[in-house]
């Protein structure tokens, strides 16, 4: 088996109301953060992780992600 460099991420944000908040997130990360980030999409995990109370309560995406690879080779030029 081939090792891969796969990397998870996460966009965190603190929330009262989950679900319009969640499909925001999802959003950003793939019409803002990921076309603009250094890396890209990858099969693997994908989780949504909620936690806190009340006013403290916030949500959390995780994405398998890797460098690209036009990154990668000018990284080592």
């Amino acid at each position: 088996m081939q090792s891969q460099n796969v990397h998870l991420t996460t966009a965190i944000e603190h929330v009262e109301q989950f679900d319009e908040t969640i499909e925001t997130l999802y959003k950003r990360f793939f019409t803002e953060w990921l076309p603009t980030a250094e890396y890209e999409q990858v099969d693997g995990a994908q989780l949504e992780i909620y936690g806190g109370m009340g006013e403290l309560g916030y949500v959390e995406l995780w994405f398998a992600v890797r460098k690209n690879a036009s990154s990668e080779s000018l990284a080592g030029e």
